[in-house]
């Protein structure tokens, strides 16, 4: 019995038709550790932009994951290949044969060279590249004598016989071949050839082979014999062809009957060579085919963990859903997809163990880290549900912090102020536009009708005990808005965008609830202690207001003050214990950490070396340390600075008014980071996982500045206030853009 090439439109190529060099590559094994791995390399050259199924299929996220093909052997069982042919230089493997009695693989049709070409021509920057363009070779050339005519001129394919394809089967699985292409059809394969298949099938071989070109409801009888589960065993694929676009091509048979076999690929206008070098666009499923025996060669070797019906189920079921929806009569299982087939599988853990860890996300960096690991090189090895492993770069798993908008946060809503005092008790309530009315607020004297449409954000209560001794309660408010109401600071400008350091603790907060007491022992001596609670802030977006649901924190202060006419001084220690967070940044589960805790110390000045002006500055250390049993044997010590400068003028422009200038950076991690063991490396064969300790520097290469000018002046019954600023690398951001802006406010009445 006899099959023949389906037949296929071969249509001229209007590119060049010449081929003027190229270097194949070679063999070679495994590696001992993972494959999926970027190597730097750049594959979106030219000559894969006009390589056609690539392009389509995804193919460069197999080829960025480090696979190519190489050291799989690919069967080719067609009309032969063109020996010269330099795209398949050093790659033709020794164990190439021809059954139809000539001794030859040299192509005589072209059909076997324009397959072989899809599947597997060579990166050479020189025309296009195959599918899997690092693989073996092994041309079986089955074409019966004289029976091909020229691809460029007649469609009547070849024919062949069934007998040598057979013997091409049985010679595949002897020689290795991981997956043997068919690009041939007819009618059903006769017993000889279902054994050979069976017997290629259970020795683990892929056999692919071509749906057919009649416009069929159902692949050729050829292809559906082989794919019956008692001949194939599951290890059979039918390939249909789809165009570019994603639409089945007219001429193609579906996969009526047989849907769980059929996988397209494209096969229409598909960019290939014939025997003589020329260049052609050529239709029809034998060149689908190809298309999806270059994929099974790039999983072998980038998983070789993986037995060949997983390859099989893997392709099945990451294939891109088209027509109806699953498995259907035209596209059976889908179009090919080699991103959804590289990209891992169900949940990933470290290799070695049973922690798991994202390919994606793997946390969120704090404002005080900025960019940090934007630089770093940290990898682990991962394997996912099936096995295969994966290395991960971990600084690409996590994500920075959005730097806080300024205005968004510091202008938002229209914001009133209450304040009451008598007997040495002073209470203060800030209130903002809601549509919730506050109940009961249209009852407290001095507040106007409208406002029964607003809610209360924060309020304090400060209370003298005696003449030196003072306490203060709020909420909505943290220490730093208590020390300044209860008399421990000087006020200075209200400013926009720059904090002061004793204000950072590296992370966006928004505070609960404060406490602070104060004693003056002796005239010019103050001491504080301070506590306050409230929750580290997410962003969802740089733009974002609202904040997301976070976790806690709490902090305690002691402080100890001097004054004296014209210069003031303040030391203050504290301790914040943070819930589940580090500095502000959220780790995954995998790295055993359970919060942290912070200790800072801060020295502030204040002088008045001229009449109306006064200078005062700030600075911060901090010192952070995780909480937690660190899974990965992880550590994390941070050291942290922050400063600012103020000068400041009274009657500026008149009496009443007050020009501020302050530059300040942010608290800002500069030291430290985090201590790892993490797998490094793997072996395929025995599983054995190389364990090493690695730092992720968390010290940012961006240092937010800051600089804010800010000029109130009474104006009829309220004030007029004015401020501009500025902010370099605003979140500690390197690369982000610098900030600019300014606000003209007035206020009257509460």
């Amino acid at each position: 019995m006899t099959v023949s090439t389906p037949k296929s439109r071969f249509l001229p190529s209007l590119l060049a038709t010449a081929v003027l060099g190229a270097c194949g590559g070679g063999g070679g094994g495994t590696n001992s550790t993972p494959a999926p791995v970027s190597s730097g390399t750049n594959f979106k050259t030219a000559e894969y932009d006009l390589s056609d199924g690539p392009t389509v299929h995804n193919a460069i996220s197999a080829y960025n994951a480090g696979a190519s093909g190489t050291g799989i052997i690919v069967g080719v069982i067609d009309s032969g290949i063109a020996r010269s042919n330099p795209e398949f230089s050093g790659r033709i493997s020794s164990a190439s044969a021809a059954f139809n009695g000539t001794n030859n693989i040299q192509d005589e049709g072209g059909h076997g060279t324009a397959v072989t070409t899809i599947l597997a021509a060579a990166r050479n920057n020189r025309e296009t590249l195959g599918m899997a363009w690092g693989g073996t070779i092994l041309t079986l050339r089955t074409d019966t004598p004289g029976s091909c005519n020229s691809v460029a001129s007649a469609n009547s394919g070849c024919s062949h016989s069934t007998i040598a394809i057979a013997q091409a089967l049985d010679h595949a699985r002897v020689n290795g071949a991981r997956v043997a292409n068919i690009s041939l059809g007819g009618g059903a394969a006769p017993q000889h050839l279902l054994d050979a298949v069976s017997r290629a099938t259970l020795a683990g071989v892929i056999v692919v082979v071509a749906a057919g070109n009649g416009s069929l409801a159902a692949p050729d009888p050829f292809a559906t014999s082989m794919a019956d589960p008692l001949v194939g065993h599951g290890l059979v694929i039918i390939a249909g062809s789809n165009n570019a676009d994603g639409s089945h091509s007219s001429f193609s048979n579906g996969a009526a009957g047989y849907e769980g076999f059929v996988l397209t690929a494209l096969g229409d206008h598909v960019n290939s060579q014939d025997q003589t070098g020329a260049r052609f666009l050529f239709s029809g499923t034998s060149f689908s085919a190809p298309q999806i025996s270059g994929a099974i060669a790039l999983m072998a070797q980038a998983f070789p963990n993986l037995t060949s019906a997983q390859i099989v189920q893997r392709l099945f079921s990451t294939a891109t859903d088209a027509g109806a929806t699953g498995a259907d009569s035209i596209f059976g299982q889908g179009i090919l997809n080699l991103a959804a087939a590289f990209a891992p599988a169900g949940s990933t853990s470290l290799a070695g163990s049973t922690v798991p860890i994202s390919v994606s996300d793997n946390g969120t960096l704090s404002p005080a880290m900025g960019d940090a690991m934007t630089g770093a090189a940290t990898q682990a090895v991962a394997l996912d549900s099936l096995g295969r492993a994966y290395r991960i770069g971990l600084q690409s798993t996590f994500s920075m912090a959005a730097p806080r908008t300024v205005l968004g946060t510091q202008l938002s809503g229209f914001r009133r102020t209450l304040a009451l005092q008598r007997d040495g008790m002073t209470a203060s309530l800030q209130f903002a536009a809601s549509p919730f009315g506050l109940r009961g607020v249209r009852d407290i004297e001095g507040l106007r009708a409208d406002a029964a449409a607003t809610r209360a954000l924060s309020g304090s209560l400060v209370m003298r005990i005696d003449s030196s001794k003072t306490a203060a309660f709020a909420f909505g408010q943290g220490l730093g808005a208590l020390d300044g109401r209860s008399g421990v600071q000087e006020g200075g400008g209200a400013y926009l965008a720059a904090q002061r350091p004793s204000d950072s603790m590296g992370f966006e907060n928004s505070p609960k609830m404060a406490f602070v007491s104060r004693y003056a022992p002796v005239s010019g001596v103050n001491l504080s202690a301070g506590m306050e609670t409230g929750r580290v802030d997410r962003f969802d977006a740089p733009e974002a207001v609202n904040h997301a649901p976070a976790d806690g924190y709490s902090r305690f202060e002691v402080g100890a003050g001097w004054r004296h006419p014209g210069i003031a001084l303040q030391l203050r220690a504290s301790a914040v214990r943070e819930q589940h967070t580090l500095l502000g940044a959220r780790f995954a589960p995998m790295f055993g950490f359970d919060g942290a805790r912070s200790l800072f110390a801060d020295a502030e000045f204040a002088v008045a070396p001229l009449t109306h002006w006064s200078l005062s500055g700030a600075v911060r250390h901090g010192w952070t340390h995780a909480n937690g049993n660190p899974v990965l044997g992880a550590q994390a010590r941070l050291a942290s600075t922050a400063w600012s400068v103020d000068v400041a003028r009274v009657s500026f422009l008149t009496p009443s008014d007050r020009l501020s200038i302050r530059i300040s950076q942010p608290l800002r991690v500069t030291s430290g980071g985090l201590r790892l063991s993490l797998p490094g490396t793997y072996d395929w064969t025995t599983g054995a996982v190389g364990w090493s300790e690695q730092h992720i520097a968390l010290s940012p290469g961006g240092r937010q500045m800051a600089g804010d000018v800010s000029y109130a002046a009474p104006l009829g019954n309220g004030w007029m206030m004015l401020n501009t600023y500025v902010r370099h690398d605003p979140g500690n951001i390197a690369f982000a853009r610098d900030d600019v802006g300014g606000a003209l406010r007035f206020t009257l009445g509460y």
